[in-house]
């Protein structure tokens, strides 16, 4: 039985004074890989689109 405790003891993860590695993350919501990867996808499609209507209305202002 004792041998069993000591595994559950090596396992939990300890902290000192408090301090976790998400101790300033604890109760915020996460973001899953895959809605990182979507927000990163709809930024880029974004500026592209930015820079293509920049780039058309610099071409319209100087055919004018």
């Amino acid at each position: 039985m004792e041998d069993h405790q000591d595994r559950n003891e090596l396992t939990e993860p300890t902290a000192v004074n408090g301090d976790t590695p998400a101790d300033g993350r604890a109760g915020r919501f996460s973001i899953s890989p895959r809605l990182t990867y979507l927000l990163i996808g709809g930024a880029a499609l974004g500026l592209i689109g930015l820079m293509c209507l920049v780039v058309a209305l610099i071409a319209v202002f100087q055919n004018s």
